[in-house]
């Protein structure tokens, strides 16, 4: 070996690398707060589809009535028109007598 080889391999130390563990309270932290969030988030979107069910079936509910509205005022006027219809036949002498 050559003199310069000799003096890199004695000025470069050894380097150690070591993971820095985290502490068991720092990974319990950590946890929560992650747990803490997708809780948050869960709690959100169960939320959010029960407001969307809740206004969706009111809706329905609305329409529905609205459909039951128009139906009930469209056979008021059929009974009456069929009313009519019998006060004017019965005027009309159809035998001629």
């Amino acid at each position: 070996m050559s003199s310069a080889e000799d003096k890199s391999k004695n000025t470069q130390a050894p380097v150690s690398v070591q993971a820095v563990k985290p502490s068991l309270q720092e990974t319990i932290i950590r946890d929560e707060v992650a747990v803490k969030k997708c809780c948050n988030i869960v709690k959100t979107d169960v939320h959010i589809c029960c407001k969307c069910c809740a206004y969706s079936w009111a809706f329905s509910l609305n329409s529905i009535e609205c459909c039951c509205v128009g139906l009930s005022g469209l056979c008021l006027a059929m009974s009456k028109c069929a009313i009519g219809c019998k006060d004017c036949l019965e005027r009309i002498d159809c035998d001629g007598h």
